[in-house]
């Protein structure tokens, strides 16, 4: 749509066919040029437009793939993987501007910038979207990308997802032990001592 959109503009402006000044054709000749010169702008805004959607789709596509890795890298999907995701599709989308090479870097860095702020605002937007959901379809959304993991993996990564939003919820399993262990000891002690010294 982008790519057409910009095509009949052009079009537009260039105004209605006009037949050449001064001609000797007939009436049957100049509607055929005039059938070709609408034939020609109807295969130039369909090129146009095919080309727009598939500029469209890559970057769509770029978008969902950059998004769906850095939620993997992290085990966490959230606002990070937004502006992450923002920020490489403005800088690939500015990189395919045509012009010169000094252009196509500048415009890669106004898109870099446009990129990330625009995925700012639409990943603060969506996070308080989604902050109005249950907690259970709040955890769901923050996990990862389905991957084939274990039960116990999921687990894991469901608590860690749960400890990074609510810190301190789950304590230190390994801790825990280490704890109650000492406690055992602790009181086992003077019985121990009791045990060993000599009778009087």
């Amino acid at each position: 749509m982008f790519g057409g959109g910009t095509q009949w503009l052009r079009d537009r402006q260039a105004g209605p066919w006009q037949p050449p000044a001064a001609s000797s054709l007939n009436k049957a000749a100049l509607a055929r040029l005039q059938a070709e010169e609408s034939s020609r702008r109807l295969v130039r805004l369909a090129n146009e437009t095919l080309r727009g959607g598939l500029r469209f789709g890559a970057l769509a596509g770029l978008f969902y793939a950059v998004q769906q890795v850095s939620s993997i890298a992290r085990a966490e999907k959230g606002l990070q993987d937004i502006i992450v995701a923002g920020t490489a599709t403005g800088a690939v989308f500015g990189a395919t501007v045509l012009g010169s090479k000094g252009s196509r870097v500048r415009s890669s860095v106004l898109g870099t910038a446009l990129g990330a702020g625009a995925g700012v605002i639409g990943g603060l937007l969506q996070e308080t979207l989604i902050s109005y959901l249950p907690e259970e379809e709040q955890r769901k959304y923050h996990m990862p990308p389905s991957i084939p993991v274990t039960a116990a993996q999921q687990k894991e990564l469901e608590d860690r997802a749960d400890e990074k939003r609510h810190p301190g919820r789950h304590p230190d399993a390994t801790a825990a032990v280490i704890a109650q262990l000492q406690g055992s000891l602790d009181r086992n002690r003077p019985a121990a001592s009791r045990a060993t010294r000599p009778d009087l």
